[in-house]
């Protein structure tokens, strides 16, 4: 398998976990401004041949992105922005001998790229 091909599982795999969280064949129904569309992650894998994926990451702001680069239009869209969010890990304010639990929370955001190449209708 190539190194693309294998990319794109990837990311199709964590699409599937972070926004069908495992359930296969879920449409998203997203309520924008000025328009009402559904996706699929399955709509999305089909049409992700034809992207060149890259990636940013922004350290300070705990912020991934995740971008789509369209050859054939020649545009790029965020797909995903992931926002590593912790908490804890400080001592309690009460009490400076009790440390709070340290907290992570992973936190998916669909982008442009993504609603793009998954809309259905």
């Amino acid at each position: 398998m190539q190194k693309k091909e294998r990319s794109l599982k990837i990311l199709v795999n964590f699409l599937q976990v972070h926004i069908n969280k495992g359930d296969e064949g879920l449409k998203l129904l997203t309520i924008g401004k000025s328009n009402v569309y559904t996706s699929t992650v399955e709509k999305f894998a089909e049409l992700a041949p034809q992207l060149e994926i890259s990636a940013k990451h922004i350290p300070k702001q705990q912020l991934f992105y995740i971008y789509a680069y369209n050859e054939e239009t020649q545009t790029q869209d965020a797909i995903i922005q992931v926002r590593l969010k912790t908490t804890g890990g400080v001592p309690s304010s009460k009490d400076a001998d009790v440390y709070r639990n340290l907290r992570y929370t992973l936190v998916v955001s669909t982008g442009p790229g993504y609603n793009k190449y998954a809309k259905i209708s």
